[in-house]
């Protein structure tokens, strides 16, 4: 199945019952995350205005409040010349089995930062802001676990959500 595909059995999901829990990693002095507020095109150096083949699929989660109210986000990591770039997408008016549609979130500079710190750290302020300006809750369950493990999303969300 492609990580742009939304899994439609509980078979396909990842196993989510029995993990550890990592520590999140230290935050680098001097390096912060900027919102970008869901902008559909950027303007940093070096990263284009949807994911392509060099962009790193991290995850895809999803909330399910009822039959008729759900999100689904999945999140793709992009290096550019100076700056890290998380993308967030979901399917088309939520009536899709693919992901669709994507806008930037969050970004960082490169600095020295490997990956999947990045990954973490920009996650980490999307769903903070998400938290704390529309209330939302942890996801109910975790659809894909691509470049970050399921143990390193809970971690994450371990952070937001405590």
């Amino acid at each position: 199945m492609s990580h742009l595909n939304i899994p439609m059995n509980p078979a396909d999901f990842p196993q989510q019952k029995i993990y550890e829990v990592k520590p999140f990693p230290q935050w680098p002095s001097g390096c912060g995350v900027m919102l970008l507020g869901g902008q559909i095109e950027n303007i940093l150096p070096g990263i284009p205005n949807q994911p392509n083949e060099y962009s790193i699929p991290l995850a895809q989660v999803e909330w399910c409040w009822s039959p008729m109210h759900a999100r689904v986000d999945a999140y793709e990591l992009h290096r550019g010349d100076e700056h890290w770039l998380l993308w967030c997408g979901g399917p088309e008016n939520n009536s899709s089995t693919c992901i669709t549609n994507w806008y930037a979130v969050t970004c960082m500079p490169i600095k020295g930062i490997p990956q999947e710190d990045a990954a973490k750290f920009m996650l980490l302020a999307f769903w903070e802001s998400e938290f704390g300006g529309s209330s939302l809750g942890r996801y109910h369950w975790i659809n894909r676990a691509d470049a970050l493990s399921v143990a390193d999303i809970n971690s994450i969300a371990n952070e937001v959500w405590r």
